[in-house]
Protein backbone atom coordinates (compact mmCIF):
# COMPACT_ATOMS: atom_id res chain seq x y z
CA UNK A 1 0.00 0.00 0.00
CA UNK A 2 1.20 3.78 -0.55
CA UNK A 3 1.11 6.39 1.62
CA UNK A 4 1.28 9.64 2.44
CA UNK A 5 3.76 9.70 4.75
CA UNK A 6 5.47 12.52 7.32
CA UNK A 7 8.51 12.06 8.80
CA UNK A 8 10.54 14.42 11.38
CA UNK A 9 14.24 14.04 12.51
CA UNK A 10 14.98 13.34 8.56
CA UNK A 11 18.24 14.26 8.23
CA UNK A 12 19.43 12.11 11.14
CA UNK A 13 21.50 9.24 11.96
CA UNK A 14 18.25 7.01 11.08
CA UNK A 15 15.86 9.85 9.46
CA UNK A 16 17.99 10.42 6.36
CA UNK A 17 18.57 6.45 5.32
CA UNK A 18 14.68 5.82 6.22
CA UNK A 19 13.55 8.84 4.26
CA UNK A 20 15.56 7.52 1.17
CA UNK A 21 13.98 4.50 1.02
CA UNK A 22 10.14 5.36 2.03
CA UNK A 23 10.68 7.65 -1.09
CA UNK A 24 11.21 4.45 -3.22
CA UNK A 25 7.56 3.63 -2.42
CA UNK A 26 5.35 6.02 -1.09
CA UNK A 27 4.87 9.98 -1.07
CA UNK A 28 7.02 12.01 1.69
CA UNK A 29 7.16 14.97 3.22
CA UNK A 30 10.59 15.34 5.55
CA UNK A 31 11.16 18.01 7.83
CA UNK A 32 14.54 18.81 10.28
CA UNK A 33 16.36 21.30 11.57
CA UNK A 34 18.85 20.68 9.09
CA UNK A 35 19.05 21.21 5.20
CA UNK A 36 17.87 17.91 3.51
CA UNK A 37 14.35 17.34 4.08
CA UNK A 38 11.42 18.78 2.66
CA UNK A 39 11.74 21.87 4.78
CA UNK A 40 13.65 23.20 7.40
CA UNK A 41 11.79 23.39 10.76
CA UNK A 42 11.41 23.09 14.19
CA UNK A 43 8.57 21.07 15.60
CA UNK A 44 8.31 22.18 18.49
CA UNK A 45 6.97 25.43 17.26
CA UNK A 46 3.76 25.16 15.78
CA UNK A 47 4.10 26.43 12.96
CA UNK A 48 6.38 23.85 11.75
CA UNK A 49 3.75 21.68 12.54
CA UNK A 50 1.13 23.00 10.29
CA UNK A 51 3.22 23.58 7.39
CA UNK A 52 3.82 19.77 8.22
CA UNK A 53 0.47 18.47 7.73
CA UNK A 54 -0.99 20.44 5.32
CA UNK A 55 0.27 18.00 2.85
CA UNK A 56 -2.31 15.96 5.13
CA UNK A 57 -0.85 12.65 5.61
CA UNK A 58 -2.00 9.04 6.30
CA UNK A 59 1.07 8.27 8.26
CA UNK A 60 3.64 9.88 10.74
CA UNK A 61 7.25 9.04 11.71
CA UNK A 62 8.38 10.43 14.77
CA UNK A 63 11.88 10.26 15.00
CA UNK A 64 12.72 14.09 15.94
CA UNK A 65 14.62 13.90 19.50
CA UNK A 66 17.58 14.28 21.33
CA UNK A 67 19.91 12.59 24.14
CA UNK A 68 21.86 15.57 24.78
CA UNK A 69 21.79 18.92 27.00
CA UNK A 70 20.00 20.27 30.08
CA UNK A 71 16.36 19.06 31.26
CA UNK A 72 15.23 22.47 29.39
CA UNK A 73 16.70 20.96 26.33
CA UNK A 74 15.31 17.57 26.54
CA UNK A 75 12.27 18.83 27.56
CA UNK A 76 11.74 20.98 24.43
CA UNK A 77 12.66 18.64 21.82
CA UNK A 78 11.38 15.27 23.23
CA UNK A 79 8.39 16.62 24.91
CA UNK A 80 6.98 19.34 23.58
CA UNK A 81 8.30 18.45 20.01
CA UNK A 82 5.80 14.93 20.43
CA UNK A 83 3.02 17.15 22.19
CA UNK A 84 2.62 19.51 18.85
CA UNK A 85 2.57 16.80 16.90
CA UNK A 86 0.23 14.75 18.32
CA UNK A 87 -2.41 17.13 19.35
CA UNK A 88 -2.46 19.51 16.22
CA UNK A 89 -2.68 15.77 14.14
CA UNK A 90 -5.15 16.11 11.05
CA UNK A 91 -7.98 13.76 10.56
CA UNK A 92 -6.44 12.40 7.40
CA UNK A 93 -3.66 10.88 10.25
CA UNK A 94 -4.17 7.08 10.86
CA UNK A 95 -0.96 5.62 12.22
CA UNK A 96 2.31 7.19 14.33
CA UNK A 97 5.38 5.52 14.83
CA UNK A 98 6.81 6.89 17.99
CA UNK A 99 10.63 5.82 18.09
CA UNK A 100 11.15 6.32 21.73
CA UNK A 101 13.53 4.33 23.88
CA UNK A 102 14.60 1.56 26.02
CA UNK A 103 16.20 4.55 28.42
CA UNK A 104 12.30 4.39 29.28
CA UNK A 105 13.20 1.45 31.59
CA UNK A 106 15.40 1.51 34.91
CA UNK A 107 18.85 -0.83 35.23
CA UNK A 108 18.12 -4.60 35.13
CA UNK A 109 20.21 -7.49 35.52
CA UNK A 110 17.50 -9.31 32.86
CA UNK A 111 16.03 -8.32 29.49
CA UNK A 112 12.72 -5.83 29.91
CA UNK A 113 10.04 -7.32 28.03
CA UNK A 114 7.13 -4.43 26.86
CA UNK A 115 4.91 -5.18 29.73
CA UNK A 116 7.65 -4.19 32.98
CA UNK A 117 6.38 -0.82 33.92
CA UNK A 118 8.84 2.08 32.31
CA UNK A 119 10.95 3.55 35.42
CA UNK A 120 13.81 5.92 33.53
CA UNK A 121 16.78 5.94 35.61
CA UNK A 122 17.92 9.38 33.80
CA UNK A 123 16.62 12.62 32.16
CA UNK A 124 16.91 11.96 28.59
CA UNK A 125 14.83 8.59 29.67
CA UNK A 126 12.09 10.62 31.51
CA UNK A 127 11.14 12.82 28.65
CA UNK A 128 10.96 9.87 26.29
CA UNK A 129 8.07 8.35 28.71
CA UNK A 130 6.62 11.42 28.89
CA UNK A 131 6.63 11.70 25.19
CA UNK A 132 5.07 8.24 25.64
CA UNK A 133 1.95 8.50 27.55
CA UNK A 134 1.26 12.26 25.60
CA UNK A 135 1.22 10.20 22.40
CA UNK A 136 -1.01 7.03 24.07
CA UNK A 137 -3.48 10.40 25.32
CA UNK A 138 -4.12 12.47 22.00
CA UNK A 139 -3.71 9.02 19.62
CA UNK A 140 -6.68 7.39 21.59
CA UNK A 141 -8.00 10.80 21.73
CA UNK A 142 -8.31 10.97 17.56
CA UNK A 143 -8.01 7.31 16.84
CA UNK A 144 -5.05 7.21 15.21
CA UNK A 145 -3.16 3.84 15.76
CA UNK A 146 -0.19 4.46 17.84
CA UNK A 147 2.99 2.02 17.10
CA UNK A 148 5.57 2.53 19.90
CA UNK A 149 8.71 1.25 19.23
CA UNK A 150 11.47 0.99 22.19
CA UNK A 151 15.07 0.59 20.51
CA UNK A 152 18.34 -0.23 22.41
CA UNK A 153 21.60 1.28 21.59
CA UNK A 154 21.23 2.40 18.27
CA UNK A 155 24.96 2.05 16.12
CA UNK A 156 26.26 1.75 12.64
CA UNK A 157 27.56 4.67 10.24
CA UNK A 158 26.89 8.15 10.09
CA UNK A 159 26.84 8.35 14.05
CA UNK A 160 29.58 9.36 15.84
CA UNK A 161 28.22 9.18 19.22
CA UNK A 162 27.86 6.30 21.92
CA UNK A 163 29.91 3.61 23.25
CA UNK A 164 30.84 1.87 20.47
CA UNK A 165 31.43 4.81 18.06
CA UNK A 166 33.44 6.35 21.23
CA UNK A 167 35.95 3.06 21.66
CA UNK A 168 36.15 3.04 17.71
CA UNK A 169 37.75 6.43 17.98
CA UNK A 170 39.98 5.59 20.88
CA UNK A 171 41.24 2.61 19.09
CA UNK A 172 42.85 4.41 16.69
CA UNK A 173 44.79 5.99 19.30
CA UNK A 174 45.62 2.67 20.54
CA UNK A 175 43.76 2.88 24.13
CA UNK A 176 40.25 1.75 24.84
CA UNK A 177 38.92 3.38 28.15
CA UNK A 178 35.87 1.12 29.84
CA UNK A 179 34.18 2.05 32.62
CA UNK A 180 33.93 0.45 36.11
CA UNK A 181 35.31 -3.62 35.34
CA UNK A 182 33.37 -3.20 32.03
CA UNK A 183 30.30 -5.63 33.11
CA UNK A 184 27.60 -3.27 32.75
CA UNK A 185 24.99 -4.65 29.64
CA UNK A 186 23.60 -3.06 26.54
CA UNK A 187 21.23 -3.98 23.98
CA UNK A 188 22.58 -2.91 20.98
CA UNK A 189 20.86 -2.80 17.52
CA UNK A 190 22.19 -1.74 13.87
CA UNK A 191 20.90 1.23 12.34
CA UNK A 192 19.91 -1.05 9.49
CA UNK A 193 17.91 -3.38 11.49
CA UNK A 194 16.08 -0.39 13.25
CA UNK A 195 14.88 0.70 9.77
CA UNK A 196 13.92 -2.75 8.29
CA UNK A 197 11.47 -2.82 11.74
CA UNK A 198 9.84 0.74 11.28
CA UNK A 199 9.42 -0.64 7.31
CA UNK A 200 8.36 -3.60 9.14
CA UNK A 201 5.39 -2.21 11.41
CA UNK A 202 4.54 0.37 8.94
CA UNK A 203 3.16 -2.80 6.67
CA UNK A 204 1.71 -4.86 9.15
CA UNK A 205 0.74 -3.43 11.87
CA UNK A 206 -2.99 -1.58 12.73
CA UNK A 207 -3.29 -1.85 16.34
CA UNK A 208 -1.94 -0.17 19.31
CA UNK A 209 1.08 -1.33 20.04
CA UNK A 210 4.71 -0.84 21.89
CA UNK A 211 7.60 -3.10 20.46
CA UNK A 212 11.05 -3.41 22.46
CA UNK A 213 13.69 -3.69 19.49
CA UNK A 214 17.34 -5.07 19.99
CA UNK A 215 19.64 -7.12 18.13
CA UNK A 216 20.25 -10.81 18.76
CA UNK A 217 22.81 -9.96 21.32
CA UNK A 218 23.14 -8.79 24.70
CA UNK A 219 26.74 -7.32 25.27
CA UNK A 220 28.64 -6.02 28.25
CA UNK A 221 30.84 -2.94 27.61
CA UNK A 222 33.84 -4.75 27.96
CA UNK A 223 32.86 -7.30 25.50
CA UNK A 224 32.33 -4.18 22.74
CA UNK A 225 35.65 -2.92 23.91
CA UNK A 226 37.25 -6.30 23.00
CA UNK A 227 35.46 -6.91 19.86
CA UNK A 228 36.64 -3.43 18.73
CA UNK A 229 40.36 -4.21 20.24
CA UNK A 230 40.39 -7.00 17.83
CA UNK A 231 39.12 -5.88 14.66
CA UNK A 232 41.09 -3.08 15.06
CA UNK A 233 44.59 -4.72 15.72
CA UNK A 234 44.36 -5.17 19.50
CA UNK A 235 44.06 -1.64 21.29
CA UNK A 236 45.12 -1.87 24.48
CA UNK A 237 41.89 -1.58 27.17
CA UNK A 238 41.95 -0.06 30.44
CA UNK A 239 39.71 0.86 33.35
CA UNK A 240 38.47 4.02 34.88
CA UNK A 241 36.38 4.68 37.98
CA UNK A 242 32.68 4.60 37.80
CA UNK A 243 30.52 7.39 36.74
CA UNK A 244 27.68 6.90 39.05
CA UNK A 245 25.93 9.20 36.66
CA UNK A 246 25.56 7.00 34.02
CA UNK A 247 23.10 4.24 34.58
CA UNK A 248 24.20 0.08 35.06
CA UNK A 249 22.89 -2.94 33.22
CA UNK A 250 20.34 -2.01 30.63
CA UNK A 251 18.78 -4.65 28.29
CA UNK A 252 15.65 -5.63 26.47
CA UNK A 253 13.36 -8.45 25.23
CA UNK A 254 12.49 -7.88 21.04
CA UNK A 255 10.68 -11.36 21.89
CA UNK A 256 7.33 -9.15 21.04
CA UNK A 257 8.35 -8.63 17.77
CA UNK A 258 10.06 -11.30 16.95
CA UNK A 259 6.80 -13.79 17.65
CA UNK A 260 5.13 -11.65 14.65
CA UNK A 261 7.46 -13.20 12.24
CA UNK A 262 7.94 -10.35 9.84
CA UNK A 263 11.43 -8.62 11.14
CA UNK A 264 14.23 -10.42 12.80
CA UNK A 265 17.84 -8.40 13.02
CA UNK A 266 20.15 -9.03 10.14
CA UNK A 267 23.28 -7.69 11.08
CA UNK A 268 25.51 -9.51 14.21
CA UNK A 269 27.77 -6.94 16.43
CA UNK A 270 31.38 -8.36 14.73
CA UNK A 271 29.32 -7.50 11.20
CA UNK A 272 28.69 -3.93 12.20
CA UNK A 273 31.52 -2.68 13.99
CA UNK A 274 33.36 -4.65 11.43
CA UNK A 275 31.90 -2.53 8.60
CA UNK A 276 32.60 0.65 10.97
CA UNK A 277 36.17 -0.19 11.26
CA UNK A 278 36.42 -0.44 6.94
Amino acid sequence: MRYKIAITGATGFIGKPLAARLAQAHDLISVARSEGATFVGDITQKATVEQLYAYKPDVLIHLAATNEGDMQALFSSNIIGTLNLVSQAPESLKKVILISSYAVYPSSKTPHTEDDAPAPDTEYGLTKHIAEQIAIHYCRKKGITLIILRPGTVYGPGNNKGVIHAFIRQASEGRISVSRDGSQMRSMIHRDDIIDAILAVLDHENHNTIFNVAGDEQASVLELAQIISMLAGKAEITHTPANTAKPGDLMISSERLLSKGYWRPQITLKEGIGDLLR
